[in-house]
């Protein structure tokens, strides 16, 4: 089960972290303020660990279309999360994902 996600520079969300995520997690907002791209976020992870990083940042459109619009060419995407199975065991990943100026 997810339980924890932190995005960094993803689209809209500069720096967002969200702690203890449960089975059923709803999320509640306005319009424009984030929600959908939380999905995508998860949906991009699914689609790296199907197709692989390079393959998925061009499928989604590059840096373009998944980094925040406030951040600089050189920082980084971050997306971090935290799984834990029934066994309690826990498993935190992190994946950063940096472009060069002329992508």
């Amino acid at each position: 089960m997810l339980t924890h996600l932190r995005l960094k520079n993803w689209r809209s969300l500069r720096d967002v972290e969200i702690a203890d995520l449960t089975p059923i997690t709803v999320f509640i907002g306005a319009n424009s303020s984030g929600k959908t791209n939380i999905l995508d976020a998860l949906y991009f992870l699914r689609n790296i660990a199907e197709y692989g990083i390079v393959e998925t940042v061009f499928t989604w459109g590059g840096r373009q279309k998944i980094c925040s619009v406030n951040a600089t060419p050189v920082e980084p995407i971050g997306i971090e999360f935290t799984y834990s199975s029934p066994a309690k065991t826990r498993l935190t990943k992190s994946i950063q994902i940096a472009f060069h100026e002329s992508d």
